[in-house]
């Protein structure tokens, strides 16, 4: 049996760890979108669980917090212009750090929605 020539070697080895690589970034991006699914199951049985909508946006947050994701919730106001955060999975010291930085309170802040 012919031996293989060093150069030839090494491009199939560095071909070999190319394609290791691809397959361990895939099979991540394949746990964190199981990570996603779950945690809208998740949040869903909860929000089926509580009354109204303040319950439902709390209690939404919540589990994404607990598997690890962070989200606002932004809440439209009656004349449907302004979106503002409502509902947090950050932890209270991190808002209220950031609203000293920025000078005003997350609940005061909002988004104009534009009109298409």
């Amino acid at each position: 049996m012919m031996e293989m020539p060093e150069e030839q070697q090494k491009d199939e080895l560095a071909q070999m760890q190319q394609r290791i690589a691809e397959l361990q970034a895939v099979e991540a991006e394949r746990k964190r979108g199981n990570q996603l699914l779950l945690a809208f199951n998740q949040a869903s049985m909860a929000m089926g669980t509580v009354l109204g909508p303040n319950e439902v946006f709390a209690a939404g947050a919540d589990e994404f917090k607990k598997l690890g994701f962070i989200c606002t919730v932004f809440v439209l106001d009656n004349d449907s212009i302004h979106l503002s955060p409502s509902y947090f999975s950050y932890d209270a010291k991190v808002i209220r750090a950031t609203e000293k930085l920025a000078g005003i309170r997350a609940r005061d802040y909002f988004i104009a929605v534009e009109e298409s």
